[in-house]
């Protein structure tokens, strides 16, 4: 799953070498209950690329 030809590939702004999605790790975590994290990192280096946080769903269900 690399760069198609002509198409420039991502590099890793610390240690400059090529990463892609086939090649980036993910670390994932639950911080909190329903409250995740995940953080890309370089393959070579180990530097956070790119890191996300978000909520799922909720607590209790509304009575209408």
């Amino acid at each position: 799953m690399g760069a198609m030809a002509g198409e420039p590939q991502a590099r890793c702004k610390s240690c400059k070498k090529p990463v892609d999605a086939s090649n980036v790790r993910r670390i994932d975590r639950e911080v909190q209950p329903r409250v995740f994290e995940r953080a890309y990192v370089c393959p070579h280096c180990r530097a956070v690329l790119e890191f996300a946080s978000w909520q799922t769903g909720t607590r209790h269900a509304r009575k209408l």
